[in-house]
């Protein structure tokens, strides 16, 4: 007897049983869904045990992983990148090997390893695992923001050439190397290498010269409320912000705690309103500062420009 036969002459047997198998694969999928959203689940790889055992000791511990690290706008959107995301996990904890940065202190004396005592030790360390592998090897430049220190930027680059080349014959794949910063990258073009990193020169910064190249952010806030303020009051703690002629002032919701520096208050600085300057009063609060508005065509809702 065929299947096709067999399907005809058994229609009910085949119905239910084909309910039965569904259920239990419905029924299967959603528990090792939900299994697999804990942080229990997520702490048994162990390159997450730490972040597992910090989880539960934080405010989130009842919390699970997913709510915070999958999107959940579209279900087919969240079972592809929970599917992708675990993959991308396991690939890395079977086949270990997974990518870093060496950093090599070369002149800059903050972070890396010494490139004349500590290669050889390194290199060994990174043969004896295979947790990690290198792709890249950088250096930082201390001085390429000023000529005066082309001397020991040679010297920097002088060592950092012999350990990276060193790192490099220890392994046959390839391992990119850089050590141009946003200062190097116009000091020494010859040394760019494989790769540089942009640094204050993604700013719109000149690193060489403190020229502003380009606007490259604009901070922007909005008036919270305008009041009318006569002659002789005050604005502000410790009533600092004297008024000395009739005033509008408007207060702004941004304050120190957002990084407005203190000292900007009390007519130090100003911020634009509809392109006009508007200066800080009083003190800078918390959450909230106050701009003298007199004079300038402006309504509550209206955009204030931090800088820009």
């Amino acid at each position: 007897m065929n299947l096709k036969q067999y399907a005809k002459e058994h229609t009910l047997r085949c119905i239910i049983g084909a309910f039965f198998v569904g259920l239990f694969a419905v029924g299967g999928g959603m528990l090792m869904d939900k299994a697999s959203a804990s942080p229990k689940f997520c702490g048994m790889c162990h390159a997450m045990q730490h972040e597992a055992k910090t989880h539960a000791m934080s405010s989130h511990a009842d919390i699970a992983c997913v709510e915070c690290h999958l999107p959940h706008d579209n279900i087919a959107v969240y079972y592809f990148e929970k599917g992708k995301t675990g993959m991308h996990d396991t690939l890395h904890q079977v086949l270990n090997d997974y990518p870093v940065h060496i950093k090599l202190d070369t002149g800059m004396h903050r972070l890396g390893f010494d490139p004349e005592t500590d290669i050889d030790q390194l290199i060994k360390r990174l043969h004896n695992q295979n947790a990690l592998i290198p792709r890249s090897v950088f250096s930082h430049f201390v001085g390429a923001d000023a000529d005066t220190f082309d001397n020991f930027s040679r010297l920097q680059f002088d060592r950092f050439e012999q350990a990276s080349t060193k790192l490099q014959a220890a392994f046959s794949h390839k391992i990119l190397r850089h050590i141009d910063n946003s200062a190097g990258i116009e000091h020494f073009p010859d040394r760019q290498l494989d790769m540089c990193r942009l640094g204050l020169g993604l700013y719109g910064i000149n690193p060489r010269t403190n020229a502003i190249i380009n606007n490259v952010c604009t901070l922007k806030t909005t008036i919270l409320q305008l009041r009318n303020v006569p002659t002789g009051d005050t604005v502000g703690y410790s009533r600092r912000g004297e008024i000395t002629r009739d005033s509008v002032i408007a207060a702004i919701p941004i304050g120190y705690a957002d990084g407005l520096n203190r000292h900007l208050g009390n007519r130090r600085a100003y911020c634009l309103v509809n392109g006009q300057k508007a200066p800080y009063v009083g003190n800078i609060c918390m959450d909230v500062a106050m701009i003298d508005v007199t004079g300038i065509a402006c309504k509550e809702g209206d955009s204030v420009e931090i800088f820009g």
